[in-house]
């Protein structure tokens, strides 16, 4: 996605007013963000917002036919702090990581080296197929030929792990 004309403008210059009005006051610079709505009296106690975690990536260059979907995002439970809500969706990650892995396949070049009888144990894994499909923000790249595809692989990682 392009970066629109000046919005890194923008945001420094937003910035560089909050850091300002933040020492002006003698506060945190968090803590004069959150006073900026209506002059509120300073909260009492700080949290942190829900995190969403995109899960998924429906690309366009996928080899699916669907390019309906972009992407598909878990936002996990509030009633769980963010360290076990973003294990938990680590763990359904994992799970569906394994449910797209290709069942008792080894890694070619493993497979052609012990047909030749040249196999060495170097000590080195080959990584998974799934951890190809994962781009540089940490979600699981697919492409989808029916729209329900990526809600059922999520359904069926969820109840496989006991969610």
């Amino acid at each position: 996605e392009s970066i629109p004309c000046g919005s890194l403008a923008i945001g420094g210059t937003s910035l560089a007013i909050a850091k300002a009005g933040a020492t002006i006051s003698h506060i945190p610079l968090y803590l004069h963000i959150g006073l900026l709505k209506h002059h509120q009296d300073s909260p009492k106690e700080m949290a942190l917002p829900l995190p969403m975690i995109t899960l998924l990536n429906c690309e366009k260059n996928s080899p699916a036919k669907l390019k309906l979907m972009k992407e598909v995002m878990l936002i996990p439970s509030v009633q769980l702090s963010v360290k076990q809500g973003i294990e938990r969706v680590l763990d359904i990650q994992k799970e569906m990581m394994r449910l797209l892995e290709p069942p008792g396949k080894v890694p070619s070049t493993q497979v052609a080296d012990s047909k030749k009888g040249r196999a060495h144990n170097t000590g080195k894994k080959a990584a998974p197929q799934a951890l190809k499909r994962i781009s540089h923000l940490g979600c699981l790249i697919t492409g989808c030929d029916k729209l329900e595809q990526p809600l059922l692989l999520m359904q069926t990682a969820c109840n496989n792990i006991g969610l």
